[in-house]
C-alpha cells in the first residue's frame, strides 16, 4: 500500500493524509474569478443538456428525461446562485442550510425578485416534476426553462 501521507493530488490542489482530505491553501484573487466563471459556465452547460433531455423527453413520451431535465434545470439555477456568491467571495452554508443561504444572498444583494425566482424553481423544476412526476405541457415546461436560463444569464452580469 502506499503511502498518502503529505502527497498533493495536482488535479484537486488537496492534500491527502490517512484520516482526511484538507484543502490546500490558495490565493484567493484570480482563482475565485476563474472558479467564479467556471461555475457559470457549468450551469449554462446544464441548462443546454437539460433542454436537450426535456425535448427528447416530451418528443418521445418519456416522462424521466423530462424528469431528469427538470432536475438539471434546477441544478443550474443553484450553480449560477452559487457562482455570483463566489465572485462576492461568498460560499453557501453546508447542509440544510445551503438553500437559505442562496435566499439570504440574493436578498441581501437587493434581487428579492431573483429569490423568488429561485423558490418557483425549486417548487415546480425540484419538487413537482423531479420529486412527483407532475409533468406540465411542453409549452409550459419550456418557458420554465426560459425563465432559469434568464435567471443565469442575469446572475453572471
Amino acid at each position: 500500500m502506499q503511502e498518502l501521507r503529505g502527497e498533493v493530488d495536482a488535479c484537486t490542489r488537496h492534500r491527502r493524509s490517512r484520516t482526511l482530505i484538507t484543502a490546500e491553501p490558495h490565493k484567493r484573487g484570480v482563482e475565485a474569478a476563474e472558479f467564479s466563471s467556471r461555475l457559470h459556465s457549468l450551469a449554462v452547460g446544464l441548462i443546454e443538456i437539460a433542454r436537450g433531455e426535456q425535448a427528447e423527453g416530451y418528443c418521445a413520451g418519456n416522462p424521466h428525461l423530462v424528469r431528469h431535465g427538470a432536475e438539471l434545470a434546477w441544478l443550474s439555477a443553484l450553480q449560477g446562485v452559487e457562482g455570483a456568491m463566489t465572485r462576492k467571495g461568498l460560499i453557501p452554508d453546508p447542509g440544510a442550510m445551503n438553500l437559505a443561504s442562496k435566499h439570504t444572498f440574493l436578498e441581501s444583494a437587493g434581487r428579492g425578485d431573483l429569490s423568488e425566482a429561485l423558490f418557483v424553481f425549486e417548487d415546480w423544476l425540484h419538487e413537482r416534476m423531479w420529486w412527483y412526476g407532475a409533468l406540465p405541457g411542453r409549452e409550459e415546461a419550456d418557458n420554465l426553462f426560459d425563465e432559469v436560463e434568464r435567471f443565469v444569464r442575469e446572475l453572471s452580469a
